[in-house]
């Protein structure tokens, strides 16, 4: 059992190295992941609190990356419609612009991926994926 650890581990972390795969942890942290959630949602009243909500992460880290997308002008704060009580956030246009950038460049790795492997191999590999999404979605 040890072995099979290890040997996940050094699997799992060969992912950082693989441009297709760090594309996409780059994608699903930090600032990226807000920004991504933000282009999802266009449309909708989102404030901090539902931000931190949606992506499980702490308030205060959410406060700091929008702080940080801000003074980058990605994104805007401004009262809600809805509650005026409540800040709401929303991208600028080079927010969005930079988003989809991203999302272009991670949507090409993955067709890369996916070709590279092949379709079947790609089912598999989402099946599996889900099986450990599943797996740990409690631990």
């Amino acid at each position: 059992m040890p072995d099979l650890r290890l040997r996940l581990i050094h699997s799992l972390s060969r992912i950082y190295t693989v441009p297709c795969l760090n594309a996409f942890a780059e994608f699903m942290q930090g600032e990226v992941r807000v920004l991504y959630h933000l282009l999802l949602n266009q449309g909708s009243e989102i404030n901090p609190s539902q931000l931190s909500d949606a992506l499980g992460v702490s308030r205060p880290r959410v406060t700091s990356a929008l702080r940080s997308l801000r003074n980058k002008g990605f994104v805007l704060m401004s009262i809600c419609e809805e509650d005026r009580r409540r800040m709401c956030v929303s991208l600028t246009e080079e927010g969005r612009a930079y988003i989809e950038e991203k999302q272009e460049r991670l949507h090409k790795y993955l067709q890369e991926l996916i070709q590279g492997i092949g379709e079947e191999n790609t089912e598999r590999m989402i099946d599996l994926l889900h099986l450990c999404a599943e797996a740990m979605a409690d631990k």
